[in-house]
């Protein structure tokens, strides 16, 4: 019964490899740039989101909101500043543009943040702990479902 719950495990993660996967689809369909810093600067986005639950003490969802119009301003930021002047010089300037971009954001995350592991834990409610036990052996996490489920509204939109 264990394989059975690794290939459920291996679909739920699917969901969440399908997200990212829409999101470099649409920035390469929509911006003719392939983005190597898009999962780093994804990270800076979770860890503004953790900065702002932690001392704020306000729920991860609430710091998610608030967080959301500073990674715009920055995403923008990034765009004006670095990718249009990029975009100008040839389609091998913003691959290696984005390429650099994610080594400095990799650094500086680990100057500021440490290399330690770093958790919402128990503030994001009962959506990070709970799963639906299907057997003795079977289960299904929550947060799993419901990024399977945002993944198929979100890649049945598109479509």
């Amino acid at each position: 019964m264990t394989w059975v719950n690794a290939v459920l495990q291996g679909i739920l993660l699917g969901g969440l490899y399908a997200l990212f996967a829409c999101g470099l689809a649409l920035m390469f369909g929509v911006m003719r740039i392939i983005n190597l810093a898009h999962g780093d600067i994804a990270v800076i986005g979770a860890y503004l989101v953790w900065v702002v639950a932690d001392h704020l003490s306000v729920s991860p969802f609430l710091a998610a909101l608030l967080a959301l119009p500073g990674m715009l301003a920055f995403g923008y930021a990034l765009q004006i500043i670095l990718l249009e002047r990029s975009l100008r010089s040839g389609p091998l300037v913003p691959l290696l543009t984005t390429f650099g971009l994610a080594i400095v954001i990799q650094n500086l995350l680990l100057q500021v943040f440490s290399p330690d592991v770093h958790s919402l834990g128990g503030s994001a409610g009962r959506i990070t702990t709970a799963s639906l036990h299907i057997t003795d052996q079977v289960s299904i996490s929550a947060l799993g479902a419901l990024i399977l489920a945002v993944a198929v509204v979100v890649l049945g939109g598109l479509q």
